[in-house]
């Protein structure tokens, strides 16, 4: 049914609706007749209404109502059961009969329903059922018969049989059906028994993957069980067997498939990925898929682009005839969606209807009014303008036709939208191509030059231009990018990296030459456009703030040193780009066994950049390469080098997505071991990559490379396992299009940092004092070593950023016996190789200090806390606390880890000096991440500036006599001052960093003699 038909029927409705309202009717139920008339697709007023009608009893205006509603919107799965129940309740003649199962017909075409399907079918076994029949409805008797039940079953379950999760139901009714019927709806004499039909249906279900796989296979064998004897049974199921395994591990990606889509709870952004993943697999199952999108649609029916999605993938086949059918269906759940109306028309024109149908269709849209707005116009009718072009075909001057489109467009566009234009320029875009295809080369000259008015600046336009002007006239093509190039667009790398590739595809070498002058110029200007840019930003910039500072504070004006050209270039750079390994990676098979990295880098080399070459083996033993390229365009030309050959082997080159697991939530012990002994019997395991810890040491996630995307989906089973009673693993393929910003308490603004907190306050006093702002997820007092308590600061992780705000309120008040201060916890920034000047000291030395001024207990000294410290080196920036921890702990208790990323190393305290000095013997050398760790001072480490790249040698100093790493000479109390003076001269000479020298400094040494 058409929408021109819908508004049709709707009119004739609207006498009968007048004649409604006008009599007497409760004042709400005449208010919402009126309303869905002057309204008529304000789906909510219908909805109103019949519930209103519903409430008083009124029939006949509740049939009228629900039948225009009906033609004009698709109605929901709970609505139909509703309406078809009360239609049900009267139906005792043959004309309700024909109109309730052509009601039942438009429900099912709606939406895939099961219950629907459930309903229709029941409806038509009660009237089989002699048990049913009264005076009222005697007259249905024989109307029909068990071959139309028969046969509607069949079409049922046809319709719904790869519904993964609900199509058991329709064919457990079938086979009950057969069951009790079966005798009689099947003559004795046909060649094919009962049994064998039956067995035959039990052996299709087997085939098609579903959910309750495993009870149909019970089923089966408890039927042959029935129906066979024992030899028989044990032959049968061992062939049944195999193919029940064979529909496990055939259609495993489905079962995997369907696994997520129910952890997502039926996400629409599940479903997305989920029909874009199976509908690009060669070895997927049409009629699954289409169910698929079936499924999605009846949860979400008015995302258009799910219907855009479900229209471009069953046209795929040369346009098939249940096509229209969708199409028509998508522009009654979206109407206001241009592209589906343009969809639906050129549907109309495969169908072969008449250029009056199509045009009174185009008109029905437009009268409508339902578009949302200027962008769906655009939409609609550059996608109308394309459509055209066969239109015309039937025209007796298709030239005067076409021309006349474009300007009932153009004038529908000017009186509605007047100063808009659409930036994407697709009706312009279409214009121009249909005047190309009239050879009209003038006015297509003329259109460009009236849109370069308006986007001379936007590199789209140029590219568009070219795109255009190659059709019929390459020469001037070129002539145009050129042009472009030295304009001032508004993403020039867009037209520069366009430009490079049409000169990489221009095989004349002269005129590639002077081609490449002219992207070299024109690169050169842009350079000079964005450094002058920069530097007047700068200008105005320093000019403020010398004003600000000149207002603020006359006195302490100081001279700014000027920036030489490098820094200034440097600062003018254009950002670097996100590496994205996900979709930059390419996939070669079918290598020879002596392949290496050199061999690939020559035949890749004119592809692109290569950030990285990764060989290695396939489960038969075959090699493998992963091959990581900078940008699409470089993987683009990766994907030309398919099917040729090196060393005589003609390999395969794919675009490698969907391998990429983004794992989090893991122990924090676990390391490279662990998570490939976890994940290894999903698949192989490729490539395991940690974050750096160098912008936050609490980061716990990283990323698993599977062998294929196959094995990546499997993997996914391993989301929300528990390990070790309290970490929840969480396992997503990556992609690093929807990474968004860090992520965690302090970047989420949960986090407060508490300072001045009482000494004798422990962290569940703490909780329950915050309790009173709102849910407290964790408290943390960090720990000291001179008394085991709290270092008189802490952390506070609240449920959510509105109650940590309003846990400020906290701060000025009293906890313990202090006073309490409280703030938003702030991001940690990158740890920069140079230092403040301001204190020079380790950060080990200050938090010593601070143990010192903070504690009650008499302060330990410097060389006591640093003889059973120990200073690690060579520790790659992805190893955390937990994994150091476990292999300094077997040596004796450790009071605190502290990690230094900008150094690659880490400080180890220990409880005891024995157990240090003997974890030092122990750790040296040992393999971690697999670097050697160093065991070496605190101060040593601190002195480290890891060179990249580069083994860390530690550097050897002379120590005193006596003195050895872990190990304190026995000191009685009558030597104690003596001793005393000797720690501080040792933490001189041990652990002081002097400070830089001053302007004064160099003073003093240069006159000390005068």
């Amino acid at each position: 049914m058409n929408t021109s038909g819908n508004l049709e029927h709707g009119d004739s409705n609207m006498e009968m609706d007048t004649a409604m309202v006008s009599e007497s009717k409760p004042s709400l139920v005449s208010e919402l007749l009126e309303f869905t008339l002057q309204h008529p697709y304000n789906y909510e007023g219908h909805v109103k209404l019949v519930e209103e009608l519903k409430q008083h009893g009124l029939k006949d205006d509740l049939h009228a109502a629900r039948k225009r509603f009906q033609s004009l919107f698709p109605l929901s799965e709970d609505i139909w059961i509703e309406y078809l129940e009360d239609e049900k309740a009267v139906c005792n003649t043959l004309e309700d009969y024909e109109r309730i199962v052509g009601l039942f017909e438009s429900a099912v075409t709606d939406y895939l329903s099961i219950r629907l399907w459930q309903l229709y079918l029941e409806f038509l076994l009660t009237l089989v059922d002699p048990s049913t029949f009264s005076s009222e409805n005697a007259e249905l008797q024989d109307v029909v018969s068990l071959q139309d039940v028969y046969t509607l079953f069949k079409r049922a379950y046809e319709i719904c049989k790869y519904h993964f999760n609900q199509s058991q139901k329709i064919w457990e009714q079938f086979l009950e059906f057969l069951e009790e019927t079966g005798e009689n709806l099947f003559e004795s004499g046909q060649t094919i028994t009962l049994r064998d039909r039956m067995y035959e249906f039990y052996i299709e279900r087997l085939e098609i993957p579903h959910s309750q796989i495993e009870e149909t296979f019970s089923s089966f064998s408890s039927f042959v069980t029935k129906n066979w004897s024992q030899e028989e049974y044990e032959v049968i199921m061992s062939n049944t067997n195999k193919i029940y395994e064979t529909n496990l591990s055939k259609h495993k990606k489905i079962y995997d498939n369907e696994l997520q889509l129910s952890a997502s709870n039926h996400s629409l952004e599940c479903y997305m990925d989920l029909l874009n993943s199976e509908s690009r697999r060669s070895t997927s199952i049409h009629q699954y898929v289409a169910t698929l999108y079936e499924r999605a649609i009846s949860f979400y029916p008015l995302v258009g682009d799910l219907w855009l999605e479900y229209l471009a993938w069953v046209s795929k086949p040369d346009f098939p005839p249940q096509a229209y059918a969708i199409a028509e269906r998508s522009v009654r759940n979206c109407p206001f969606v241009g592209k589906l109306w343009a969809i639906k028309l050129l549907y109309m024109i495969v169908a072969g209807l008449s250029n009056s149908a199509i045009h009174q269709e185009k008109e029905t849209c437009l009268q409508m009014d339902l578009f949302s707005g200027f962008d769906e116009y655009c939409a609609f009718f550059s996608e109308y303008l394309k459509l055209c072009i066969y239109i015309s075909s039937n025209e007796l001057d298709p030239t005067l036709y076409i021309k006349n489109e474009i300007e009932a467009i153009e004038n529908f566009m000017h009186h509605h939208f007047p100063g808009l234009r659409d930036h994407n320029m697709r009706i312009e875009s279409a214009k121009i191509n249909l005047l190309i295809s009239l050879n009209d080369y003038e006015s297509v000259e003329a259109s460009w030059i009236r849109l370069q008015k308006d986007f001379h600046k936007s590199a789209k336009f140029w590219i568009l231009r070219y795109a255009a002007t190659l059709r019929y006239n390459p020469e001037l093509a070129i002539d145009t990018l050129r042009k472009g190039l030295y304009k001032d667009l508004d993403n020039p790398m867009l037209l520069f990296q366009f430009y490079e590739s049409v000169v990489t595809l221009n095989h004349d070498c002269f005129t590639s030459i002077s081609q490449f002058y002219d992207f070299t110029q024109a690169k050169s200007l842009y350079v000079k456009r964005s450094l002058t840019s920069h530097l007047q930003n700068q200008e105005l910039t320093f000019s403020t703030e010398v004003q600000e500072k000149a207002v603020s504070s006359p006195d302490r004006a100081k001279k700014r040193k000027p920036e030489d050209d490098e820094s200034l270039l440097k600062k003018s750079r254009l950002p670097e780009k996100h590496r994205n390994r996900e979709e930059f990676t390419i996939l070669v098979s079918n290598l020879p066994d002596d392949i290496s990295e050199k061999d690939l880098q020559q035949f890749f080399r004119d592809c692109g950049k290569i950030l990285q070459i990764f060989i290695y083996d396939d489960k038969d033993g075959k090699k493998l390469a992963q091959v990581e390229f900078s940008e699409t365009s470089e993987v683009l030309a990766a994907k030309t080098k398919d099917i040729k050959q090196i060393k005589g082997h003609e390999i395969s080159v794919q675009v490698h997505v969907d391998t990429t697991l983004y794992v989090t939530n893991f122990p924090p012990t676990f390391d490279e071991n662990k998570m490939t002994d976890l994940f290894t019997k999903y698949g192989r395991v490729v490539q395991i990559r940690f974050p750096s810890l160098k912008y936050d040491t609490n980061r716990r996630f990283c990323y698993i490379q599977m062998s294929t995307p196959e094995e990546a989906y499997h993997a996914l089973q391993l989301h929300s396992k528990v390990f070790e009673n309290r970490y929840e693993l969480k396992v997503f393929i990556s992609d690093p299009n929807k990474s968004g910003a860090r992520s965690g308490a302090v970047y989420e603004k949960r986090e407060l940092y508490l300072t001045n907190v009482d000494f004798s306050v422990n962290e569940s006093q703490v909780l329950e004092f915050f309790l009173n702002y709102g849910t407290v997820e964790s408290v943390r007092l960090p720990s000291k070593a001179s008394t085991k308590g709290h270092m008189g600061f802490g952390y506070v992780i609240m449920s959510s950023s509105s109650e940590a705000e309003n846990a400020l309120n906290a701060a000025g008040k009293v906890l313990g016996k202090r006073v309490l201060n409280v703030v938003i916890s702030q991001p940690k920034k990158a740890i920069s190789k140079e230092k403040s000047t301001k204190d020079k000291r380790p950060a080990f030395t200050k938090m010593l200090n601070k143990d010192a001024t903070d504690s009650t207990s008499p302060p330990m000294s410097l060389n006591q806390v640093h003889s059973k410290s120990l200073g690690i080196v060579n520790v790659d920036q992805t190893v955390n606390e937990a994994r150091l921890r476990s292999v300094f702990e077997p040596h004796g208790e450790i009071f605190r880890v502290v990690l230094h990323p900008e150094h690659e190393g880490a400080i180890v305290e220990y409880v005891d000096i024995h157990n240090a000095g003997k974890a030092a013997l122990a750790v040296e050398g040992m393999k971690l991440s697999g670097r050697e760790l160093h065991v070496t001072t605190v101060n040593e480490m601190m002195h480290n500036s890891p060179e990249y790249n580069q083994t860390f040698v530690p550097k050897l100093r002379p120590r005193k006599a006596g003195a050895r790493l872990g190990i304190q000479k026995f000191q009685n109390s009558a030597n104690q001052a003596d001793t005393q003076k000797e720690s501080k001269n040792d933490e001189d000479d041990t652990m002081q960093i002097d400070p830089p020298k001053t302007n004064d400094d160099f003073r003093r040494f240069l006159f000390k003699g005068t």
